[in-house]
């Protein structure tokens, strides 16, 4: 595995499914991230 840098957050799914993001074909990864302070 690459861990490239975590470029962009969000807490709104319809950002993720925009074509600026992940889109909504082909293959994707979404890495989910919970910080507990």
């Amino acid at each position: 595995m690459v861990w490239w840098g975590l470029s962009s957050c969000t807490t709104a799914l319809t950002v993720l499914q925009s074509e600026q993001f992940l889109g909504q074909t082909g293959d994707r990864t979404l890495f989910m991230i919970e910080c507990i302070n």
